[in-house]
């Protein structure tokens, strides 16, 4: 599904339910409008509610939230969605991260429904705004998401960092061991250990993670032949190819024919090619695993 509404539309729309006249963008909510809340202050037209993508609901619902309170700090997943990270979440589970900065999270009764607040440490360098909204660091986020969603997350969100951000290994290094023995600042490392600056999708580095976690360690973005490039590549000859919907979303026969035609290419000059999907790597990462093992297998015998 693709994004009908930008996101500078969706936050023209955003209605407080504490002011006495909802204003909608610059005009005042009708008494027939459909509101949904995506915080206990902010709501939406349902209208544009509907239209959004679930992860860009993330995004709307991560922002409103923070909107919810002048000093409040998001992390984790919510800050990286607010900062256009790559963020591997799940749909409906993903709750927004709230950092209670050099204090303890409030009883969990208090806490905003679909939230959860956490104790954090953080530096004056460790919070910048982002639509309006104080967030955790580009940095910082990323370790974060590493340390306390596992490392397939993690070397997800550092992939991004380190591809889209001026952030080096040094910075990210320099801010693990800023955190001290922090929970799963290990994973964080291991994650910086195994982080590229050549992945070029979030399921890219996905299928990495769960590759590296089985003990196989693939290149990314190799070239194989003459001007075709596969997105993960390892001895002998195996090619991993990651589809996704934003490979096809323009041109989508076009795209699928050329993508056919691309893999025969390659299988003709001897290489075998294996191809997941996000929805595969989600819900049968051991088979995709195990496929890749065959792949290896198969080649070796061929050689």
């Amino acid at each position: 599904m693709g994004e009908k509404f930008s996101g500078e539309y969706i936050l023209s729309q955003f209605v407080s339910t504490r002011s006495h006249a909802f204003r909608v963008g610059n005009r005042f909510a009708d008494p027939g409008d459909k509101l949904v809340k995506v915080s206990t202050q902010w709501a939406l037209p349902s209208f544009v509610v509907e239209g959004m993508p679930w992860y860009q609901r993330r995004w709307a619902t991560a922002v409103a939230h923070g909107r919810s309170g002048k000093s409040r700090v998001l992390m984790g997943r919510s800050a990286g969605r607010v900062l256009g990270m790559w963020v591997i979440g799940t749909w409906p589970d993903e709750v927004v991260e709230i950092a209670t900065p050099n204090m303890s999270p409030s009883p969990k009764h208090k806490w905003a429904p679909g939230s959860v607040q956490r104790k954090a440490q953080l530096a004056q360098g460790d919070v910048v705004v982002k639509h309006d909204v104080r967030v955790t660091s580009p940095v910082r986020t990323a370790v974060d998401i590493a340390r306390l969603h596992g490392f397939r997350e993690g070397l997800v969100a550092l992939d991004w960092l380190l591809r889209s951000t001026k952030y080096s290994k040094q910075n990210v290094a320099a801010c693990i061991n800023s955190l001290g023995r922090a929970k799963g600042i290990n994973t964080a490392r291991r994650c910086l250990k195994y982080a590229v600056d050549t992945s070029e999708s979030p399921y890219e580095s996905f299928a990495r993670a769960i590759l590296i976690e089985a003990g196989l360690v693939l290149r990314t973005q190799e070239w194989v032949l003459g001007g075709v490039r596969t997105d993960l590549f390892t001895d002998p000859s195996v090619c991993v190819e990651v589809d996704g919907d934003g490979k096809y979303k323009d041109t989508p026969e076009f795209t699928i024919q050329e993508e056919r035609a691309r893999e025969r290419r390659m299988m003709n000059a001897g290489f075998a090619v294996v191809r997941t999907t996000p929805k595969e790597l989600h819900q049968a990462p051991a088979k995709f695993v195990d496929d890749v093992r065959r792949a290896i297998v198969r080649q070796q015998r061929a050689a």
